[in-house]
């Protein structure tokens, strides 16, 4: 694990718009609540009466995991280098909860109107004092502590809720060693993949999975030229197609939902062990499904790729991958901007390696896929020997 920078905005505000995305349905009823935030600070919302229910539900199925991810993102701060000189802050953390301030109202106007006339008015908010040192320091250690205990917390939800193993799945198709199959989404969008299983393929022990993207659409040709690397490593490669460069975000998005979906549902792999990739334009597809899906990525395998530019820097990308960046030593665009993407994926932990080879905007030669592919393998493996548990991450 690496030190890490933090957002600007309150992660707490953060916690608060995420609980808020999953709830759903509308009611004719409103009310102020008052949510107290993993850090004991408390934020007041206007919501409707299914939403107030729905944040109940999850913070009661929420409340006995607390104490499990405060243990383990303890035991991960103490297992770091630069972290561990400090002492890990448990108990400036608690469990969130959900309190109704005041009457319900029968509009959503009516309930906001109620919450300002409880915030209080210009003349009577104070200056914030300007914080000595020893209390800036203080105050970063927490969030830190805080970010690490919700990430192991979404790790532990996540493993509850997918509670598969593969091969006890009826839903999992029937796959063959060496096989190379097409398979559609099951999803409206009736998307087209491809799967190239490893040769040493066995049920029992699902292999990992590599979905890789072309900038063409053309997800077959972009899986047969990792499929031999991928195969010495005993992994599956998926190739999607469909998603291409030049598509608008309307269109992108029902499809990557479907792809991850059936792959989730359907695909016998080892989900501690779940990669992207692609080039060019794929690279950055699949960049950019890490922060788009709720499937935990272990690494990026990316060819002559990049994040998007410096307003897709900013995209909150899944922290802890590894990432191997294969560049042409003559492709100047891709290379012109490691250095930028390198240091924006290690403020998210991740691990990034580049690996560069004679040629120009390519995808690279067997040999350096090969050596991608088995630095990846071990990154994650030694990510998934720690106390960390696999399966989905909160969007």
């Amino acid at each position: 694990m690496r030190c890490f920078m933090l957002a600007v905005a309150p992660l707490s505000t953060f916690l608060v718009a995420s609980c808020l995305a999953q709830v759903a349905g509308d009611a004719s009823q409103y009310a102020v609540v008052k949510i107290t935030n993993y850090d004991k600070s408390e934020t007041n919302l206007v919501m409707s009466a299914a939403e107030l229910q729905s944040l109940k539900t999850e913070l009661q199925a929420e409340a006995p995991l607390i104490g499990r991810a405060l243990q383990a993102a303890s035991n991960e701060w103490k297992a770091d280098e630069v972290l561990r000189k400090q002492k890990f802050p448990s108990t400036a953390f608690g469990a969130r909860q959900a309190t109704v301030i005041g009457p319900q109202y029968d509009s959503q106007q009516k309930a906001a109107a109620a919450l300002d006339r409880q915030r209080p008015g210009k003349a009577r908010v104070e200056p914030r004092r300007q914080l000595s040192k020893p209390e800036s320091e203080r105050d970063r250690v927490v969030e830190q502590a805080l970010e690490l205990f919700v990430e192991q917390l979404d790790d532990i939800k996540g493993g509850l809720q997918s509670g598969e193993s593969a091969e006890a799945s009826t839903n999992k198709i029937a796959l063959t060693a060496g096989q190379v199959l097409r398979r559609t989404t099951a999803g409206k969008t009736q998307t087209p993949y491809h799967i190239a299983v490893p040769d040493n393929f066995n049920p029992k022990q699902p292999p990992p999975l590599l979905v890789v993207f072309s900038p063409g659409g053309d997800g077959r040709g972009m899986m047969n030229q990792v499929r031999a690397s991928a195969n010495k490593a005993g992994w599956m490669v998926i190739g999607c197609d469909k998603l291409k460069n030049g598509m608008k975000i309307e269109d992108e998005l029902p499809i990557e939902k479907d792809l991850v979906s059936d792959l989730h549902t359907f695909i016998p792999y080892d989900h501690a062990r779940l990669f992207y990739g692609g080039m060019s334009g794929g690279a950055w597809q699949a960049y950019h499904l890490t922060w788009r899906a709720k499937d935990r990525c272990s690494g990026i395998l990316a060819f002559g790729g990049w994040l998007g530019g410096a307003e897709d820097q900013k995209k909150p990308f899944q922290k802890n991958m590894a990432i191997a960046m294969v560049n042409g030593d003559k492709d100047g665009n891709a290379r012109a901007w490691e250095e930028s993407d390198g240091k924006v994926l290690k403020t998210r932990r991740c691990e990034v390696r580049i690996f560069h080879f004679p040629g120009g905007h390519v995808v690279a030669p067997s040999d350096v896929i090969d050596e991608a592919i088995a630095w990846l393998d071990q990154q994650a493996g030694a990510k998934s020997s720690k106390s960390r548990l696999p399966g989905k991450r909160s969007m």
